[in-house]
């Protein structure tokens, strides 16, 4: 009856609009438009009547049920309204967290393992109804767990070697000087060397501009750096001797410290390791 009643409104509202167009037709040539005109306004009030009394009614309740599904699967929202009949084309749905499902329309995709809520509503001028709020649950497949189970034990296995690679950088730092420590420490030992002169001044050590490093040993083991060279100086007698040294310091994060200091054969300070 109700597909009836809206397939005879749709024809009596066409039949109107061809009146009208016909009568306005009349109206230009001066002729007579009333019968048109009476049939037009007749078919047009039929069709708005039949079009208000078969309107679908607004629902006047809504009920939602909870969702089960796995990831990356899709199901659609089922609603349920009183009256059946009522309109459910202005019902709109909404997820809580859209990282666990996304909503496309009434169409649900589950992202990702966990749980979250959503609800429906009805909203006109006039009236607003809310559904019940229901839970998705979204879990995973055994497939989908043995997945992220190799996952992970790939992820820590990838962990662990790059722990490997880092203590293994680490251990070679302390045995191998860097060109910034080398520099340091021939820096170092100069300053501690002249400390020990009688005429720091006239200090003159090996190397040069082309081979600064040349007639310097160096050594680094577990972060002991063990320096040893010469220096030609004037002694308190104004002479100019060659005198050897020798000296360790300890490096502690970026804290430098001179553990052993030999000097012209003599032991200025510490001890020798």
């Amino acid at each position: 009856m109700k597909e009836f009643a809206m397939y005879l409104g749709t024809i009596c509202f066409v039949v109107s609009i061809v009146c009208f167009v016909l009568a306005y037709k009349k109206k230009k040539k001066k002729e007579k438009i009333n019968k048109l005109l009476m049939v037009g306004i007749g078919c047009f009030a039929i069709a708005a009547v039949l079009a208000t009394v078969f309107k679908d009614p607004i629902p006047e309740s809504i009920t939602i049920n909870n969702i089960e599904m796995y990831k990356d699967d899709q199901t659609e929202i089922t609603i349920k309204v009183t009256p059946e009949d009522a309109d459910t084309d202005d019902i709109n749905c909404s997820i809580d967290d859209e990282t666990i499902a996304h909503l496309s329309g009434n169409e649900i995709t589950a992202l990702q393992e966990g749980q979250t809520t959503y609800g429906c509503s009805y909203k006109d001028d006039d009236n607003e109804i809310t559904s019940n709020q229901a839970t998705i649950n979204v879990k995973l497949t055994d497939d989908q767990i043995a997945q992220i189970e190799k996952e992970k034990e790939e992820k820590a296995k990838q962990e662990e070697e790059r722990k490997k690679v880092e203590q293994q950088k680490e251990e070679e730092s302390k045995n191998t000087l860097s060109s910034y420590e080398q520099a340091f420490a021939k820096d170092y030992a100069i300053e501690c060397v002249k400390s020990a002169l009688k005429a720091p001044s006239t200090a003159e050590f090996p190397g040069g501009f082309l081979t600064p490093y040349q007639d310097w040993n160096m050594s680094k083991s577990n972060n002991l750096v063990t320096v040893s060279s010469y220096v030609d100086a004037e002694n308190s007698f104004g002479a100019m001797l060659r005198s050897p040294f020798t000296i360790q310091m300890k490096i502690d994060g970026d804290t430098w410290s001179v553990t052993y200091f030999e000097f012209d054969g003599e032991v200025v300070q510490g001890t020798y390791q």
